[in-house]
């Protein structure tokens, strides 16, 4: 099921969950402060995202793009820029670093679809006798 921490999480990705942690901590904030127990499942999710990333799991970089895009198109179109500039940044600090760090969640084995000599069992062309 995808691969776990090999120890070696990518710098950008820190971005991305410090940021994320960041928003569901924001979350926990807001859901205590106006008495909106709702808003504890989008920090549930955030946190449960946040291991996924850390761990380099496909189904939370899936994930976390899919919530993060869908988060920023809903948060300009409903806000605007101005007002909802700070939630709109911390979206941004989660997808462009988990964007750049896709090749942690899906590292290359072998170079796809590139057929070697050695691969394909000839030394040459037809013509080598």
């Amino acid at each position: 099921m995808g691969h776990t921490n090999r120890g070696n999480v990518p710098g950008a990705l820190w971005v991305a969950i410090v940021a994320l942690s960041v928003m569901a901590l924001m979350q926990v904030y807001v859901g205590i402060a106006r008495g909106a127990p709702v808003v504890f499942v989008g920090a549930a999710i955030d946190a449960v995202l946040v291991v996924g990333l850390y761990l380099g799991q496909k189904w939370a970089y899936i994930l976390a793009l899919v919530f993060i895009t869908l988060g920023v198109v809903v948060t300009w179109a409903m806000k605007g820029l101005g007002p909802a500039s700070a939630q709109l940044a911390f979206q941004c600090l989660v997808l462009v670093p988990v964007l750049v760090c896709t090749r942690y969640f899906f590292p290359s084995t072998t170079g796809i679809g590139v057929a070697t000599e050695e691969d394909v069992g000839t030394s040459g062309g037809e013509g080598d006798q």
